[in-house]
This record gives C-alpha cells, sequence and structure tokens, in this order.
C-alpha cells in the first residue's frame, strides 16, 4: 500500500480533534461539578436540620426554665409558679392513696372528708390546647371539648357535695330572660405528681379568657342539675350523666357551672385550655372540690345508693323532679 493512499484513507480533520479533545476535557468536569452540587446541597440540608434542632433544643429549655412570681391567697408576694404549677404546700391533707378520706361508692374513684369539707376525684387531662365547653367531664361524654374526664358518674359528684354539706340552688335560666346559675360557692383545686414532686394549682389557672388572654377569674356554684323521668318506667336519669359536670359554658343541665353569662355556642366560647399551665395529656390529676359552706349549713348524710337499675343522689329536702331543662331544687 502507498503511502500517499494511506494518508488520504485515514486522514483525521482538525475539527474532530478539537471535538475528542474537549469531550475528554469538559466530560469529568461537568460529572464533578454535578457530584460537588449534590454533596453541597446535602450538607445545606444537614446544616438547616441541625440549627432546627438547635432552635427547638433552645426553645424547649427556655421553656422549661420560665419561672414567674404568683399572688399567695392572702394577698403576698407567694412562692414561685412554673407552667408546671404552684409547688408550694397543698392546704388539703389528701394523702397517698386517699388516706384519711372516706370513699362514696366502690365502682367510682370519688372520696370525701366532712371534717376538711372536700370531694376528692381521680381524673386525667384529656386536653390541654383548644377551646372549653367544660372543665371536667364524665367518661365517654365530652372530652373534646374538656380538660379532665372524671373516672366517675356525674351524681356520684353530686352526692359528694351533698355528703360534706354543701347546698345546691338551681341552673342557669334562659326563658323567659338569662338568670345565672345559683349554689354555695365551690373552690377547685388540681393535683398531680411532676418529676417526683406534688404540684397544685387552681382550676382557674388551667382556663384562658379568650378576649382578655388573662387565666379566668370566675367562681363555680354547685348548681345541681336535674333529672328527666322515663314516661314509660318512671326511672330518674341525672342530667349532667351527658357531660356537663362541671362547666365553663352555661349549660341548664349542668352540676357546676360559671355564675356569669358565658355562651356555649362555637363561635361565642368565651374560654380555652392554658396550654403553658396543663400539663400532658394523660396526666392523673387529683380533682379537689371544696365548696363554701356557711357555718349554719350542717352536712347531710348523701352517700348515694343503687336504687334498682340507677344511681342517683340523695334528694334534698324541696327538691323537684324536672321533664326538661333541669332545674334543680
Amino acid at each position: 500500500m502507498k503511502r500517499g493512499n494511506f494518508n488520504r484513507k485515514w486522514k483525521v480533520r482538525p475539527s474532530a480533534i478539537r471535538f475528542i479533545d474537549l469531550t475528554f476535557i469538559v466530560l469529568p468536569w461537568a460529572m464533578c461539578v454535578q457530584v460537588g452540587l449534590c454533596q453541597t446541597e446535602e450538607t445545606q440540608t444537614e446544616e438547616t436540620q441541625t440549627e432546627e434542632t438547635q432552635t427547638e433544643e433552645t426553645q424547649t429549655e427556655r421553656d422549661a426554665s420560665h419561672v414567674v412570681k404568683t399572688e399567695t391567697e392572702d394577698g403576698g408576694e407567694g412562692k414561685k409558679k412554673s407552667p408546671a404549677g404552684r409547688d408550694g404546700p397543698f392546704k388539703y391533707k389528701i394523702g397517698p392513696e386517699h388516706k384519711g378520706l372516706r370513699r362514696l361508692m366502690p365502682d367510682h374513684d370519688v372520696w370525701f372528708d366532712v371534717k376538711q369539707k372536700i370531694v376528692v376525684a381521680n381524673s386525667e387531662v384529656v386536653l390541654n390546647r383548644g377551646p372549653l365547653e367544660m372543665f371536667a367531664c364524665p367518661p365517654n361524654t365530652k372530652e373534646h371539648e374538656s380538660i379532665l374526664r372524671v373516672k366517675s358518674a356525674a351524681f356520684v359528684i353530686h352526692a359528694g357535695l351533698l355528703a360534706v354539706g354543701a347546698k345546691s340552688g338551681h341552673p342557669v335560666k334562659f326563658d323567659p330572660e338569662y338568670e345565672p346559675a345559683t349554689g354555695n360557692v365551690v373552690d377547685i383545686y388540681l393535683v398531680w405528681e411532676l418529676d417526683g414532686k406534688t404540684r397544685w394549682a387552681k382550676a382557674q389557672d388551667w382556663v384562658l379568657n379568650s378576649q382578655t388572654r388573662k387565666p379566668m377569674n370566675t367562681h363555680w356554684v354547685f348548681a345541681g342539675s336535674g333529672y328527666w323521668v322515663n314516661p314509660d318506667n318512671g326511672t330518674r336519669h341525672y342530667l349532667a350523666e351527658t357531660g356537663e359536670l362541671i362547666c365553663v359554658s352555661n349549660f341548664s343541665t349542668a352540676t357546676l357551672d360559671l355564675p356569669v353569662e358565658s355562651s356555649q355556642a362555637n363561635a361565642g366560647l368565651l374560654f380555652e385550655a392554658n396550654p403553658d399551665q396543663v400539663p400532658p395529656k394523660g396526666t392523673p390529676v387529683k380533682l379537689v372540690l371544696a365548696p363554701q359552706i356557711p357555718k349554719k349549713q350542717a352536712p347531710k348524710d348523701a352517700v348515694p345508693k343503687n336504687p334498682g337499675s340507677q344511681d342517683e343522689p340523695a334528694k334534698e329536702e324541696g327538691e323537684k323532679d324536672s321533664d326538661d331543662s333541669g332545674a334543680g331544687d
């Protein structure tokens, strides 16, 4: 084969050489850049996640260290109060396992003490954020709008208050015009354990006024609910068993209610749970009811009995049945 023919057959144009050179130079460079970008994105993502974690930890530490001053009931500066509740000694003696208290009924977690004039019920936190109609309700009723679920029927709480000498008034009335609930004022306290220490609070600490953003400053009264009588068999049913045990919205079926006007319409709910004060869901809480009883009121033996198919509180003198709105005595 002649040299001239070989050169003509295998001759490579300069432009092709440049293309091949660029391919071998640019392709590896592009791959390196792509890998670098991926690594950069991964690094940025990890840094962002680290910053978010550090922010959450800082906020948690800030919340845990938050402590504010509170006033004592006698107006002094008092002890410190944190989101975990008040850490001073509790004024009532309820003891471990309710030692020194008398149990009302075997199947209901409610105890009372005539000497201290208190009723103690076991409960647990079921809501710590959101609007409220109730503060406490019986099981399987209104847990979606109540802070506490009490491990008892409502009528047993009613009976316990009668047993320590409290007197019911009447539930709220709306017709012909608004008339607030009446009855003995009932102070409500909450006692629970946190980090091995006993904490306590007033029930008002756990409730925020939605308008003022301050804790509720209204007391409860022993309205007494009422009864509905089944016309077919004459069986009497305590009206508050549908959930209205301790209310923050006015209900004509309430056992305990506020003596001020408080709407139960969703758009007009006045109160909500205080997330800075209410402990986590599932926290066991002792609900302590302490009615303000005038000295002339003597305690009555109102431990309920089980008359056939229903339980009910003992009737007070002059008490009437209710077949509609549930007025008390």
